[in-house]
């Protein structure tokens, strides 16, 4: 059997006698398919816990997930191949705190609210990858490290520490994250997952294949930008807001990195220097976008290629081919003596 402990908010205010009959006819539905468990509510808030056979599971937690009533679905715990269950007689015993004044239950109403509210600030914290490992009733500390294939991105603004002591600070960090919030978004429209922020470096990965969806990613990303640009005051930040992207793909060892003090699940190889050191082409090739031959090459849909020249890269032998595309969204750069120049029309 399998059992799931999950935490929701309400999807709209719910009066205690929808609550009561959300309970019923839960217990109905469950006892018909031999689903035990318990549904606490409290302060705008479903704590649940839901056992019986996988399937019979998997589907009621899916029929949860989309039920407009529940938001924000927090899955705390997933146990397989439980022997005993919990609440045998419950086929959902529904519990609303809200109703009860008792005292000796008001630290159980403060300890939901706390875990809940905690546990959206962790989130915030943690990488898609790590809360799907969660969610899925893994410790993600027991995953071993692995040697995987991916395409590695790498962003960050141009002229960014001249930009940053020009600004006030307040305007520099909401523009830092509108542009993480802008490439979190395009990344993971296309299947990417954003994995590290390093000052105002992101960095990224997709699968092997999916060096299309990641190229349509970053020029996503790109039109974003120059959208923000085109909108901007003159001689506002945003109004020179600029970023190099960088693209390699290769093996690389995906798994816990750090200490035990500081856990990191990340990706570390020779893909992810090349890639930093790709992205920092882009101010010499005045483009927004650099990537690897082998990105090229993995490539399955007709981009305009453009061959941008040889280049040393630190740690590899020999000279690597380096490509970008004929676009104009990549040819939209400005470096950083361009930039200096533009701002001084504002100074």
């Amino acid at each position: 059997m399998k059992r799931i402990t999950y935490m929701s908010t309400y999807g709209r205010l719910l009066s205690d006698q929808e609550i009561q009959a959300i309970g019923e006819i839960s217990s109905a539905n469950n006892k018909a398919k031999g689903i035990t468990g318990v549904l606490v509510s409290i302060g705008g808030h479903f704590f649940q816990i839901i056992e019986g056979e996988e399937g019979a599971i998997d589907d009621l937690f899916q029929t949860i997930s989309r039920d407009p009533r529940h938001i924000g679905l927090l899955c705390l715990k997933t146990e397989f191949n439980i022997a005993k269950r919990l609440f045998p007689n419950w086929s959902m015993n529904t519990i609303n705190l809200d109703q009860n004044t008792d005292s000796v239950l008001y630290p159980v109403k403060i300890l939901f609210q706390t875990v809940g509210a905690t546990h959206r600030i962790i989130e915030q914290y943690t990488q898609p990858s790590v809360l799907r490992i969660m969610a899925s009733g893994i410790n993600p500390l027991s995953v071993p490290v692995r040697k995987v294939d991916k395409l590695i991105l790498f962003t960050d603004i141009v002229s960014f520490s001249f930009l940053s002591n020009r600004y006030p600070v307040e305007e520099v960090s909401q523009v830092v994250n509108d542009v993480f919030d802008l490439c979190t978004t395009t990344i993971a429209s296309q299947g990417g997952e954003v994995t590290k922020f390093m000052g105002d470096c992101v960095m990224a990965y997709f699968s092997a294949s999916q060096v299309d969806q990641a190229l349509s990613a970053s020029l996503s990303f790109l039109e974003h930008l120059q959208t923000l640009r085109r909108e901007a005051q003159p001689g506002t930040l945003r109004s020179v807001l600029y970023c190099g992207i960088g693209l390699s793909l290769g093996t690389v060892i995906e798994g816990n990195i750090g200490s035990a003090k500081k856990m990191d699940y990340t990706i570390i190889g020779d893909p992810v220097n090349t890639a930093a050191q790709v992205e920092s082409l882009t101010r010499q090739l005045h483009k927004t976008l650099a990537f690897t031959e082998k990105v090229k090459n993995h490539a399955q849909q007709p981009w305009n290629f453009l061959d941008v020249g040889n280049f040393n890269l630190k740690g590899k032998e020999g000279v690597s081919r380096i490509f970008s595309l004929d676009d104009e969204l990549v040819s939209d750069f400005a470096s950083h003596r361009n930039i200096k120049e533009q701002l001084q029309k504002f100074s």
